[in-house]
């Protein structure tokens, strides 16, 4: 508004107040100037009803505002082609004397939603100039009539029509017309002020992925016993931040170009761990400062806690009912999934990935799309042997230091002293939130409860058992207890680990723990594998002897499958058969983590000598390994190895 329409409207309000006031109308034109007339017909103007519906009010001062919709009430001359101008409210009239044109043309904009036939959308100006054509020459509209009788025969005032009902049916047009993102950006944005504040202490998580771009090896052995190092396919990294400290509260490698809901619940569930997971080698000679670790290492009274709110984003694995219902319907949490394409609403974890990118862009394996240089990442991968363990060691070092680093932004503070103070706010008296004792530990290690019926054939000599996945599983207790055939048992599963599960009779009592037989209660191995070796087994492209540990022979397959993608070092250009092997290297790579076992055993070449082992990887002085597991597999490290060690100085 400029100053001069204000003077205006100050003066116009003035009035009606003292008019509604009771004030004389002299002493109203003494301070204002304006006539009686003019008060009374502001006055009026005031409590008018717009064309929105709503009482005008105030908004009906201002100078040159409009309350009701313009109509024509003069004829239309006329001008001849090259005249412009004097046609305002032309298009109003129109519709009045068309009284079906508007509504044709609102339903050409905003089309019903129909099964039987697909209607055009994101509808633009000359295609519904087409329209509004069409239906005039269907009426018959004379052609000496406005708008036939002008140079732009009524374009302009048809596209300023459709930009109207595009705003005054907003919701509509964007459900119709708009991206998905758009269509999700409707729910928010509203001006309305959310109730619940979260931006306290372990009041939300922010869970994301990102996939590392760049390229890493895994160890195998071939026939001869030799080493052999197969390129895999991309991995992906999963992290937790508390929102309120942007300290990470936990991180996975996923040996996956995919992220599943199984990976979203596994982080979930360790993180809750009194003892976190942490990576099995330390190949890159790694130490951790005082001071540099995760949340739960440094506070054990936070062990177990659990967030009021986690923050996702709209990813399919983060939608899926084993995140979406039975992990919140576990845990007690609410999930906020946001609107898509809209990552400011998780900005700790994306700027944790976007620091882990920093990372993989300087490294020589890393991945790209120029030409030549993703192929140069794929050969420093081989000829350095840059193997896939050693991103876990590095992005678990880059976290752990990450939460021990003060930071400008926190006034001096790291994450960690942030927790501290956090916790002994008003003398220690703050209390994490987490779940029960008792139910904890079946919570941190994701056990699922299922129903499963004793089979058994007293006739043929046959025990009872229990099958889970095509699998039987026995115990002494329930084989001399043939009174259960046929009864169902309640059996507490560990997915994670399906060597053998807890078994409950009908009235909750326990029978004790069922172990799996024909060989898979050798290796640890979680049900996703097994379902991956069952798979293999239907396609007859895995054979098992009753003497065979599936796994290891599950690792065999893969491993033999993805060796042939390194026939030559030289080999760089990827088929669509590579890419199949490398995916056969990555599901190795992947139950060989889960199995927490060294390389499978040695198999020799059919005809020939016994497979010798290749020697063992010399010791690298300094520090040890993070924790002190077996090795999980030995390598060759030649002179040239990389010192991946360098980009953390």
């Amino acid at each position: 508004m400029s100053e001069s329409d204000k003077e205006i409207f100050d003066a116009r309000k003035l009035a009606v107040d003292m008019y509604v006031d009771g004030a004389p109308l002299e002493d109203i034109f003494n301070s204002t100037n304006i006539p009686s007339s003019d008060v009374r017909r502001f006055t009026k103007r005031c409590m008018s009803v717009c064309s929105n519906g709503m009482v005008a009010g105030y908004t009906a001062l201002i100078p040159h505002f409009r309350i009701a919709t313009y109509e024509r009430v003069a004829p239309m001359q006329n001008p001849g082609e090259s005249v412009r101008g004097g046609y305002a409210g032309a298009l109003g009239a129109l519709f009045r004397q068309y009284p079906n044109l508007e509504q044709y043309l609102i339903g050409k904009v905003i089309p019903k939603k129909s099964k039987k036939a697909p209607k055009e959308i994101n509808m633009n100006a000359k295609a519904l100039f087409n329209h509004f054509h069409a239906f005039l020459k269907a009426e018959g509209h004379p052609a000496n009539e406005w708008p036939l009788n002008v140079e732009y025969q009524g374009y302009r005032s048809v596209a300023g029509f459709l930009k109207g009902i595009k705003l005054r049916y907003f919701d509509s047009f964007t459900r119709i017309s708009g991206s998905s993102e758009a269509i999700a950006q409707l729910a928010v944005g509203r001006g309305i002020d959310s109730i619940l504040k979260l931006n306290g202490f372990l009041d939300v998580f922010e869970i994301d992925s990102h996939k590392v771009d760049a390229h890493f090896v895994v160890a195998m052995r071939n026939s001869a016993g030799l080493l052999t190092y197969v390129q895999i396919k991309k991995i992906s990294l999963i992290a937790i931040v508390e929102k309120a400290t942007s300290a990470v509260w936990w991180m996975k490698v996923v040996y996956s170009p995919e992220v599943t809901s199984q990976d979203i619940v596994d982080i979930i569930t360790e993180s809750l761990r009194s003892v976190l997971p942490k990576p099995r080698t330390n190949n890159l000679n790694l130490t951790l400062p005082d001071g540099a670790c995760f949340p739960t290492e440094r506070f054990p009274a936070l062990v177990g806690s659990l967030p009021s709110c986690i923050f996702f984003d709209n990813a399919l694995a983060h939608q899926a009912t084993i995140v979406s219902f039975e992990l919140r319907k576990l845990l007690g949490v609410s999930l906020c999934y946001g609107a898509p394409a809209k990552f400011e609403r998780r900005p700790n974890v994306e700027r944790a990935f976007k620091e882990v990118a920093a990372y993989m862009m300087r490294m020589p394996n890393r991945a790209s799309s120029i030409p030549g240089v993703g192929a140069a990442g794929i050969k420093a991968a081989v000829e350095y042997r840059i193997e896939a363990d050693e991103v876990e060691e590095m992005l678990y070092y880059h976290h752990a230091m990450a939460n021990g680093l003060p930071s400008e932004g926190k006034d001096g503070l790291s994450p960690l002293d942030m927790i501290g103070q956090y916790l002994g706010r008003d003398n220690f008296s703050y209390i994490p939130r987490s779940p029960i004792a008792a139910v904890l530990p079946s919570i941190a290690f994701k056990k699922t409860v299922a129903r499963v019926k004793v089979i058994g054939y007293p006739i043929k000599g046959v025990r009872g058992y229990i099958q889970i996945d095509r699998v039987r599983y026995k115990s002494e207790v329930l084989s001399y207890s043939t009174w259960l055939i046929g009864e169902l048992l309640t059996v507490e599963i560990d997915e994670s680990d399906m060597r053998s599960v807890e078994a409950f009779l009908p009235d909750g009592s326990p029978i004790g723990t069922l172990t799996a037989t024909s060989g898979w209660e050798k290796t640890k191995h979680s049900r996703r594998t097994r379902k991956a070796i069952n798979k293999l087994v239907r396609a007859r492209l895995l054979i098992l002897a009753h003497s065979d540990d599936p796994v290891i022979a599950f690792l065999q397959y893969q491993a033999k499958k993805a060796q042939s993608l390194h026939a030559s070092q030289e080999k760089i250009v990827e088929t669509p058969n590579d890419r199949k092997n490398a995916g056969a290297a990555t599901a190795y790579k992947k139950a060989l983590h889960e199995s927490g076992q060294p390389m499978p055993p040695l198999q020799p070449a059919p005809g020939g000598p016994p497979a010798q082992p290749a020697p063992a990887k010399p010791s690298k002085p300094g520090t040890e390994p993070f924790i002190d597991p077996t090795k999980s597999y030995d390598s060759v490290v030649p002179d040239t190895v990389l010192n991946i060690r360098n980009l953390f100085k």
